[in-house]
């Protein structure tokens, strides 16, 4: 789970702007609707 570690990196950076929107694109691709 590349994109999980990626994710915690940016909250843990203080990025939590940009793990959000990170977080979105995941759910986007993983469950398209």
């Amino acid at each position: 789970m590349q994109h999980i570690d990626k994710l915690e990196k940016t909250v843990n950076d203080g990025d939590y702007y940009g793990a959000q929107q990170m977080y979105k694109s995941l759910v986007q691709v993983d469950d398209p609707q």
